[in-house]
């Protein structure tokens, strides 16, 4: 494998790409060493050009006012690569997941172009959250709203907008644990239930990168070291979803608390993150069936019909019964709505919409979005 001349960072210019004589796309691999969770690869536009992409602004929902936008994204992919993948580059070639037989040109940088530019392989400095009040969510939900746009956008197939946001889930995480030790749980809505009505193609992409992303992560230092532990809500045992993602998973899930508990033994103020995965999880779907939870427990006499009941009878059915409820609902992608995502835990949570695209949700759209929140004043209700 030739891999050219070394490439070399000069000050302020990130990667670069050259042309590829097939297809007229420009490739390019962004070798970023801090990840360690597996090979990024950059897709780059033809003509390099801005003009598909939208302005990045923050919509607050506490304000009407438009906020003050953003400079234009990049047009680049960042995903995760398999092994086979990074074989592969020998060969020039990358198979997309999305689309049988298409083929995306692979190029090593190049120091010649300082057209495209995208994210630097240097670590992140995360900001703090010192300004407004300090608060910050105990609990903090995203639904990661605008893959699909995102890649469309680009003239890429989906499943490259899903890669792209698979790393982004990798960084929010890394971001939430290093940075912002007053979170203590953060739930990522990855999979609806009725995200099954949309494409077999896509949906076997969707899972293909969920077993890929829990095979890789389970490696990371974060879950080795027992600092952040994946739990996983919805209905996983749904036999639609392929086997071998629901066993990635569960390993995930499992080796991530056990790791956890170990760390726990030895140190019991260790900090530990609680990741959440929504996987064919439904708002409606938690609370039919802690209903039909509930209505066994009386019919088997566990309880009474003529008690009276509260609503602790049910929240401590649903799947999120062993989580607090979430006091910030992230949303991207520019659309203000819920979808059916946790109805019953978000009667008082903070809901904060961004039209970026979940791939584009960077480190300071997250620390806006968490400044936000510092700076609301919650009475429940009261005075």
């Amino acid at each position: 494998e030739e891999r050219g001349e070394k490439e070399k960072d000069e000050p302020g210019t990130r990667h670069q790409a050259i042309p590829s004589p097939v297809g007229g796309r420009r490739r390019m691999v962004d070798r970023r060493k801090r990840l360690g969770v597996g090979l990024v690869i950059s897709a780059v536009v033809s003509d390099g050009s801005t003009a598909a992409t939208r302005p990045r602004s923050i919509k607050r929902s506490s304000s009407s006012s438009s906020a003050p936008s953003r400079p234009p994204t990049s047009p680049h992919v960042c995903c995760f690569a398999t092994r086979n993948a990074v074989r592969r580059r020998a060969r020039g070639i990358v198979r997309s997941n999305h689309m049988a037989g298409s083929m995306m040109e692979v190029s090593w940088n190049s120091a010649e172009e300082t057209d495209n530019l995208i994210e630097s392989s240097k670590p992140h400095v995360w900001p703090s959250t010192d300004g407004g009040s300090g608060k910050l969510p105990k609990h903090v939900a995203f639904i990661c709203d605008g893959n699909s746009r995102w890649s469309d956008a680009r003239n890429l197939p989906k499943s490259a907008g899903h890669l792209a946001g698979a790393d982004r889930v990798i960084n929010i995480i890394e971001a939430l644990q290093s940075s912002y030790a007053g979170v203590e749980y953060c739930t990522l809505f990855a999979f609806s239930t009725e995200n099954f009505s949309r494409p077999k193609s896509e949906v076997d992409a969707l899972f293909g990168i969920m077993q890929q992303f829990a095979r890789q992560y389970r490696r990371h230092e974060a879950v080795r070291d027992g600092r952040v532990q994946v739990e996983l809500l919805g209905d996983v045992d749904d036999q639609r979803i392929p086997s071998d993602a629901r066993e990635e998973l569960r390993q995930l899930e499992s080796e991530s608390k056990r790791a956890c508990a170990a760390t726990r033994k030895i140190d019991k103020s260790r900090r530990t993150l609680t990741i959440n995965l929504a996987i064919n999880y439904g708002g409606r779907a938690d609370l039919l069936q802690a209903s039909r939870r509930l209505a066994q427990a009386m019919l088997d006499g566990e309880v009474s019909p003529d008690a009276i009941l509260d609503e602790s009878e049910i929240s401590r059915r649903l799947w999120t019964a062993h989580l607090p409820d979430p006091d910030l609902i992230v949303r991207t992608g520019g659309n203000a709505r819920l979808s059916n995502f946790f109805l019953w835990e978000t009667a008082y949570s903070e809901l904060y919409f961004s039209d970026l695209m979940w791939p584009d949700f960077d480190d300071t759209a997250l620390d806006e979005a968490l400044r936000w929140f510092s700076d609301n004043e919650r009475r429940f209700g009261g005075r």
